[in-house]
């Protein structure tokens, strides 16, 4: 009898959890949102966004969501501890070099993160910076388009994340 209780709560476990991963992916974005660019690497799907905060200066939340959506276990490696960076470029297309690039500003440790995600899980990676922070004391107020760079060992992904006017 224990035996029939501790697996029917495991598969109402294992239902709830996939009932609330449905939910996740379905809810709109918010008001203060922008979506940014995907990016499918075998089992993995890559999903860009920035909250923009409409304080002074600007404040910026840039996520990165990774999913598997196979139906293997697979392995997410990342070569620092900071897994994800916000990079701002003054062009639409994004090319050449950025204008800021979070990189440069923020210390992070070396050690390798290895993340295992099994079928249907994801993994949330958020950074942070606002419009002071990137603008410094050089660059323009204007428009300004952003990508996150995700630090993955390997080939490295760079993703949009929408764009913003930052004044200091």
């Amino acid at each position: 009898m224990r035996a029939q209780l501790t697996t029917l709560f495991a598969a109402l476990l294992t239902l709830l959890a996939a009932c609330s991963r449905a939910e996740e992916s379905s809810q709109p974005l918010a008001p203060n949102m922008q979506q940014g660019a995907s990016h499918t690497e075998g089992d993995l799907q890559w999903v860009a966004s920035t909250a923009i905060m409409e304080s002074f200066p600007v404040q910026l939340a840039t996520t990165v969501k990774v999913a598997n959506v196979g139906r293997k276990p697979a392995v997410v490696e990342q070569s620092s501890g900071c897994p994800v960076f916000l990079r701002a470029y003054r062009t639409p297309d994004r090319t050449g070099s950025p204008a800021w690039d979070q990189a440069q500003q923020v210390y992070c440790t070396m050690a390798i993160q290895v993340i295992q995600l099994g079928p249907g899980e994801s993994r949330t990676f958020t950074t942070r910076a606002n419009a002071a922070e990137i603008l410094g004391d050089s660059l323009p107020n204007g428009r300004y388009y952003l990508s996150v760079y995700v630090n993955k060992t390997g080939a490295a992904i760079e993703l949009q994340a929408g764009e913003a006017d930052l004044a200091r």
